[in-house]
């Protein structure tokens, strides 16, 4: 979400390229530099730059790669494409949709990288409010939340259901979006908890450490990621804690009582009318039931990551899956297959169960997407094609 003043919760130094090479032009520092921000980025003595100027900084990557990027596609399916004899897949058909024509169109590729990213996640009591305009995610609330509620001195109640960075960030928008708003905060947990952000703990969201998690069983896999569940989950930054006890410090001097914390409730249901929206919820620590009426209700219940398995359905039988049903990526994030499979899928951000708890974030992207470039320059069945192509350059 790119709310004004809303900060990374990873150093910049975990850009596209730093990590992985400093000297490449792609780093945030040269982009600081080309924009003549430097000196003055320098001068804030932070090394957290806000969404807004990360989102530029991405922004700017991605006019140096037009040569090579087709946004405003929607992939709808990946197929295969056999051997002469039938029997293995030597290449795939990626199949999408030009949303800005609708015109379908489709690449021949060896290789391919998924990385869709999440998709907002509507608990089992919000199905059908995915189009709501009193029940918004997250992930729409800068769209339409100025854009249904115009009046920005009126006395709204917007209900936040969750405890993490997008809940606290939400909150915070609200807050001061509407001066004269309520903002009720809901959550399971006892109280808000601050994110773990150790350098001990950072050590584990390093490449590093990927290899010793792969190796894990699973049982142990399952225990660090919820040993570490505090580093990335239901929790918040804590100067955005302190920004959210501040507002409501003032707001008592001024009698006033913007913002209710709502501790240990369950979302149980959702009422959305014309006039109102409702939560229904259970108390987890008193036993009891209560109900919140306010004027719109805002979903930070994070994201759904499974959204890729639907256009890798047409190859399932050729890909190998783990017990609990997940595709099985080897170390270089590639997913594992069955000798009738010649081309190679790899996965970025959908590994978090067998690749450690970075997996999901900033924190190796340049890292993992080195390994997964070597894999594939590495891959002996196009190395012929690759020293054909280098000969011609």
């Amino acid at each position: 979400m790119l709310i004004p003043g809303m900060q990374l919760q990873v150093p910049f130094f975990r850009d596209l390229a730093t990590v992985r090479n400093p000297q490449s032009p792609f780093t945030f520092l040269n982009y600081l530099k080309s924009k003549n921000r430097l000196d003055q980025f320098i001068n804030l003595r932070n090394f957290y730059p806000t969404r807004i100027e990360y989102h530029d900084y991405l922004s700017w990557v991605c006019e140096k790669l037009t040569h090579v990027t087709r946004f405003g596609c929607k992939v709808k399916l990946i197929t295969p494409i056999w051997d002469k004899k039938g029997k293995t897949i030597e290449k795939l058909e990626i199949v999408y949709e030009d949303e800005r024509d609708e015109s379908v169109g489709s690449y021949i590729a060896e290789n391919v990288v998924i990385s869709l990213g999440g998709e907002p996640y509507f608990p089992a009591c919000a199905k059908g409010f995915e189009d709501n305009n009193r029940v918004i995610h997250t992930a729409s609330l800068l769209e339409k939340i100025p854009k249904h509620f115009t009046n920005l001195s009126e006395n709204y109640h917007f209900i936040v259901v969750g405890s993490g960075q997008s809940a606290g960030e939400a909150t915070y928008y609200l807050l001061n979006q509407y001066p004269n708003a309520k903002v009720s905060l809901c959550f399971r947990n006892y109280s808000l908890h601050a994110i773990d952000n150790s350098p001990f703990v950072n050590q584990k969201y390093h490449q590093s450490s990927v290899a010793d998690f792969y190796h894990l069983s699973s049982l142990s896999k399952a225990k660090a990621l919820q040993d570490l569940k505090a580093s990335n989950y239901s929790v918040m930054d804590l100067d955005l804690l302190n920004e959210l006890f501040k507002v409501q410090y003032d707001d008592s001097l001024q009698q006033k009582e913007r913002l209710n914390i709502c501790a240990g409730l369950s979302l149980e249901g959702i009422i959305s009318t014309d006039s109102y929206a409702q939560v229904d919820a259970k108390d987890l620590y008193n036993e009891t039931t209560t109900s919140i009426r306010g004027d719109a209700i805002i979903l930070a219940t994070g994201y759904k990551q499974d959204n890729y398995k639907e256009i890798l359905s047409g190859l399932d039988e050729h890909l190998i899956k783990d017990s609990a049903g997940e595709y099985l990526a080897s170390k270089n994030y590639q997913i594992q297959k069955h000798p009738s499979m010649q081309a190679s899928i790899y996965l970025q951000g959908y590994c978090e169960h067998s690749h450690g708890p970075s997996d999901s974030t900033l924190a190796i992207m340049s890292t993992r997407a080195e390994l997964i470039l070597e894999a594939i320059l590495n891959d002996s069945s196009s190395f012929m094609k690759r020293k054909e192509y280098f000969n011609e350059a």
